[in-house]
Protein backbone atom coordinates (compact mmCIF):
# COMPACT_ATOMS: atom_id res chain seq x y z
CA UNK A 1 0.00 0.00 0.00
CA UNK A 2 2.86 2.37 0.81
CA UNK A 3 4.45 1.70 -2.58
CA UNK A 4 1.17 2.52 -4.34
CA UNK A 5 0.87 5.85 -2.52
CA UNK A 6 4.47 6.73 -3.42
CA UNK A 7 3.87 5.88 -7.10
CA UNK A 8 0.69 7.99 -7.16
CA UNK A 9 2.53 10.93 -5.56
CA UNK A 10 5.29 10.69 -8.19
CA UNK A 11 2.75 10.65 -11.00
CA UNK A 12 0.97 13.69 -9.57
CA UNK A 13 4.28 15.54 -9.20
CA UNK A 14 5.23 14.79 -12.80
CA UNK A 15 1.87 16.05 -14.08
CA UNK A 16 2.31 19.24 -12.08
CA UNK A 17 5.79 19.88 -13.56
CA UNK A 18 4.49 19.27 -17.08
CA UNK A 19 1.66 21.78 -16.55
CA UNK A 20 4.12 24.37 -15.18
CA UNK A 21 6.46 23.94 -18.18
CA UNK A 22 3.54 24.25 -20.62
CA UNK A 23 2.31 27.45 -18.94
CA UNK A 24 5.82 28.95 -19.00
CA UNK A 25 6.30 28.15 -22.69
CA UNK A 26 2.94 29.66 -23.66
CA UNK A 27 3.68 32.80 -21.63
CA UNK A 28 7.11 33.25 -23.21
CA UNK A 29 5.64 32.79 -26.69
CA UNK A 30 3.09 35.52 -26.00
CA UNK A 31 5.79 37.81 -24.67
CA UNK A 32 7.89 37.34 -27.83
CA UNK A 33 5.03 38.10 -30.22
CA UNK A 34 5.64 41.18 -32.40
CA UNK A 35 2.59 43.09 -33.58
CA UNK A 36 2.47 45.99 -36.06
CA UNK A 37 -0.66 48.14 -35.91
CA UNK A 38 -1.43 50.18 -39.01
CA UNK A 39 -4.33 51.89 -40.75
CA UNK A 40 -3.23 50.23 -44.01
CA UNK A 41 -2.64 46.52 -43.26
CA UNK A 42 -2.68 45.66 -46.98
CA UNK A 43 0.54 47.67 -47.47
CA UNK A 44 2.30 45.76 -44.69
CA UNK A 45 1.06 42.29 -45.60
CA UNK A 46 3.66 39.66 -44.73
CA UNK A 47 4.78 37.26 -47.45
CA UNK A 48 4.75 33.49 -46.96
CA UNK A 49 8.54 33.45 -46.56
CA UNK A 50 8.41 36.19 -43.93
CA UNK A 51 5.73 34.30 -42.03
CA UNK A 52 7.98 31.22 -41.97
CA UNK A 53 11.01 33.20 -40.83
CA UNK A 54 9.07 35.14 -38.18
CA UNK A 55 6.02 33.09 -37.15
CA UNK A 56 5.37 35.33 -34.13
CA UNK A 57 5.00 38.50 -36.23
CA UNK A 58 1.60 39.76 -37.27
CA UNK A 59 -0.01 42.89 -38.76
CA UNK A 60 -3.23 44.22 -37.27
CA UNK A 61 -5.65 46.94 -38.26
CA UNK A 62 -5.60 50.25 -36.37
CA UNK A 63 -8.67 52.45 -36.56
CA UNK A 64 -7.91 55.89 -38.11
CA UNK A 65 -8.87 59.01 -36.14
CA UNK A 66 -12.47 60.13 -36.40
CA UNK A 67 -13.58 63.61 -37.52
CA UNK A 68 -14.21 64.53 -33.89
CA UNK A 69 -10.65 63.61 -32.95
CA UNK A 70 -9.21 65.45 -35.96
CA UNK A 71 -11.13 68.69 -35.37
CA UNK A 72 -11.33 68.82 -31.58
CA UNK A 73 -8.12 67.06 -30.46
CA UNK A 74 -9.07 67.11 -26.75
CA UNK A 75 -5.66 65.92 -25.59
CA UNK A 76 -3.84 68.63 -27.52
CA UNK A 77 -6.30 71.25 -26.31
CA UNK A 78 -5.65 70.16 -22.73
CA UNK A 79 -1.92 70.73 -23.21
CA UNK A 80 -2.45 74.02 -25.00
CA UNK A 81 -0.83 72.83 -28.23
CA UNK A 82 -3.66 73.63 -30.62
CA UNK A 83 -3.58 77.41 -30.87
CA UNK A 84 -3.84 78.06 -34.61
CA UNK A 85 -6.58 80.66 -34.16
CA UNK A 86 -5.09 82.32 -31.06
CA UNK A 87 -2.60 85.18 -31.55
CA UNK A 88 1.04 84.32 -31.03
CA UNK A 89 2.80 85.77 -27.99
CA UNK A 90 2.94 85.57 -24.21
CA UNK A 91 -0.32 86.12 -22.31
CA UNK A 92 -1.43 85.81 -18.66
CA UNK A 93 -4.18 83.28 -17.98
CA UNK A 94 -5.76 85.58 -15.37
CA UNK A 95 -6.38 82.77 -12.90
CA UNK A 96 -3.09 82.08 -11.09
CA UNK A 97 -0.57 83.70 -8.73
CA UNK A 98 1.79 84.38 -11.63
CA UNK A 99 -0.89 86.66 -13.08
CA UNK A 100 -1.50 88.32 -9.69
CA UNK A 101 -4.99 86.91 -9.42
CA UNK A 102 -4.79 84.24 -6.73
CA UNK A 103 -4.96 84.52 -2.95
CA UNK A 104 -2.58 87.13 -1.53
CA UNK A 105 -0.76 87.55 -4.86
CA UNK A 106 -2.03 90.78 -6.39
CA UNK A 107 0.91 91.84 -8.58
CA UNK A 108 1.17 90.14 -11.97
CA UNK A 109 4.54 89.12 -13.37
CA UNK A 110 3.34 88.32 -16.90
CA UNK A 111 2.58 91.02 -19.46
CA UNK A 112 0.82 90.60 -22.80
CA UNK A 113 3.51 90.74 -25.44
CA UNK A 114 4.24 89.26 -28.85
CA UNK A 115 7.98 89.90 -28.46
CA UNK A 116 10.79 89.23 -25.98
CA UNK A 117 12.89 92.35 -25.49
CA UNK A 118 16.59 91.98 -24.68
CA UNK A 119 19.41 94.51 -24.34
CA UNK A 120 20.53 93.85 -27.94
CA UNK A 121 17.36 93.09 -29.90
CA UNK A 122 13.87 91.71 -29.62
CA UNK A 123 12.63 88.24 -30.57
CA UNK A 124 9.18 87.40 -31.89
CA UNK A 125 7.29 84.72 -29.93
CA UNK A 126 5.84 82.41 -32.57
CA UNK A 127 3.41 80.44 -30.36
CA UNK A 128 0.42 81.35 -28.21
CA UNK A 129 1.64 80.72 -24.64
CA UNK A 130 -0.05 81.28 -21.29
CA UNK A 131 0.62 80.37 -17.66
CA UNK A 132 -1.01 77.01 -18.39
CA UNK A 133 1.53 76.13 -21.09
CA UNK A 134 4.93 74.53 -20.53
CA UNK A 135 8.38 74.97 -22.08
CA UNK A 136 10.98 77.75 -22.01
CA UNK A 137 10.57 80.96 -20.03
CA UNK A 138 12.70 84.08 -19.52
CA UNK A 139 12.79 86.12 -16.31
CA UNK A 140 13.99 89.73 -16.60
CA UNK A 141 15.29 91.76 -13.68
CA UNK A 142 13.27 94.99 -13.39
CA UNK A 143 16.28 96.94 -12.06
CA UNK A 144 19.17 96.00 -14.36
CA UNK A 145 17.29 94.08 -17.11
CA UNK A 146 19.60 91.08 -16.97
CA UNK A 147 17.86 87.83 -17.84
CA UNK A 148 17.46 84.23 -16.72
CA UNK A 149 16.36 81.29 -18.92
CA UNK A 150 14.55 78.29 -17.46
CA UNK A 151 12.58 75.27 -18.60
CA UNK A 152 9.72 73.21 -17.18
CA UNK A 153 7.67 70.15 -18.15
CA UNK A 154 4.88 71.36 -15.86
CA UNK A 155 2.78 74.47 -16.28
CA UNK A 156 4.63 77.78 -16.02
CA UNK A 157 2.40 78.73 -13.08
CA UNK A 158 3.43 75.56 -11.22
CA UNK A 159 7.15 76.14 -11.89
CA UNK A 160 6.98 79.70 -10.62
CA UNK A 161 5.32 78.55 -7.42
CA UNK A 162 8.64 76.78 -6.79
CA UNK A 163 10.63 79.94 -7.58
CA UNK A 164 8.49 81.94 -5.14
CA UNK A 165 8.92 79.31 -2.41
CA UNK A 166 12.73 79.59 -2.71
CA UNK A 167 12.52 83.38 -2.77
CA UNK A 168 10.38 83.49 0.38
CA UNK A 169 13.10 81.70 2.39
CA UNK A 170 15.86 84.22 1.41
CA UNK A 171 18.35 81.40 1.93
CA UNK A 172 21.52 81.82 -0.15
CA UNK A 173 23.55 79.06 1.52
CA UNK A 174 23.28 76.96 -1.63
CA UNK A 175 24.49 78.30 -4.95
CA UNK A 176 22.79 76.51 -7.84
CA UNK A 177 20.49 77.31 -10.71
CA UNK A 178 17.44 76.97 -8.46
CA UNK A 179 18.62 79.93 -6.35
CA UNK A 180 20.08 81.93 -9.25
CA UNK A 181 17.35 84.60 -9.13
CA UNK A 182 17.93 85.11 -5.40
CA UNK A 183 21.73 85.24 -5.75
CA UNK A 184 21.44 87.82 -8.52
CA UNK A 185 19.65 90.26 -6.21
CA UNK A 186 22.04 89.54 -3.35
CA UNK A 187 25.10 90.23 -5.52
CA UNK A 188 23.83 93.02 -7.80
CA UNK A 189 21.14 94.73 -5.70
CA UNK A 190 22.06 94.21 -2.02
CA UNK A 191 19.89 97.10 -0.78
CA UNK A 192 16.73 95.60 -2.28
CA UNK A 193 17.77 92.16 -1.06
CA UNK A 194 18.17 93.50 2.49
CA UNK A 195 14.63 94.90 2.33
CA UNK A 196 13.33 91.42 1.36
CA UNK A 197 11.44 92.88 -1.57
CA UNK A 198 8.70 90.55 -2.93
CA UNK A 199 9.60 88.65 -6.06
CA UNK A 200 6.74 90.24 -8.01
CA UNK A 201 8.47 93.63 -7.67
CA UNK A 202 11.84 92.29 -8.80
CA UNK A 203 11.18 90.23 -11.94
CA UNK A 204 8.84 89.97 -14.90
CA UNK A 205 8.33 86.75 -16.88
CA UNK A 206 7.91 85.96 -20.56
CA UNK A 207 7.04 82.59 -22.08
CA UNK A 208 9.03 82.15 -25.29
CA UNK A 209 8.70 78.60 -26.63
CA UNK A 210 6.84 75.33 -26.14
CA UNK A 211 8.93 72.59 -27.78
CA UNK A 212 8.47 68.85 -27.47
CA UNK A 213 9.34 67.68 -23.98
CA UNK A 214 12.22 65.64 -25.42
CA UNK A 215 13.72 68.85 -26.90
CA UNK A 216 13.53 71.02 -23.77
CA UNK A 217 17.27 70.87 -23.05
CA UNK A 218 18.18 71.85 -26.62
CA UNK A 219 15.64 74.68 -26.63
CA UNK A 220 16.90 76.03 -23.30
CA UNK A 221 20.51 75.97 -24.53
CA UNK A 222 19.45 77.75 -27.74
CA UNK A 223 17.74 80.57 -25.81
CA UNK A 224 20.67 80.85 -23.38
CA UNK A 225 22.92 81.62 -26.34
CA UNK A 226 20.36 83.77 -28.13
CA UNK A 227 19.87 86.29 -25.35
CA UNK A 228 23.20 85.77 -23.55
CA UNK A 229 21.51 85.15 -20.18
CA UNK A 230 23.77 86.34 -17.35
CA UNK A 231 21.76 85.30 -14.29
CA UNK A 232 21.97 81.54 -14.92
CA UNK A 233 24.57 79.89 -12.71
CA UNK A 234 24.70 76.44 -14.29
CA UNK A 235 24.69 76.89 -18.04
CA UNK A 236 24.16 73.81 -20.19
CA UNK A 237 26.96 72.51 -22.39
CA UNK A 238 25.34 71.00 -25.48
CA UNK A 239 26.53 70.69 -29.08
CA UNK A 240 25.61 73.53 -31.41
CA UNK A 241 22.54 72.78 -33.52
CA UNK A 242 21.73 74.53 -36.77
Amino acid sequence: MTAAVIEEAKAWKEQRHQYARHSKDSTSKKARKLVWATQFPALLRLSDKEKVLKPNCMVTYKRPPSLQELFLCPRKLALGRLNHCAPSGCYPCGRCALCGNHGSHKIGMVKCSAYLQTSMRRFKISQHLTCRSYGIYVATCLLCHEQYVGQTKNRFATRWSGHRAIWAKFDTSQRNDGTALLHHFKDRHPNEFAKKTPMESCYCVAFVEQPRTADLDLAEDRWLNKIDAKINIKKMVLPRCK
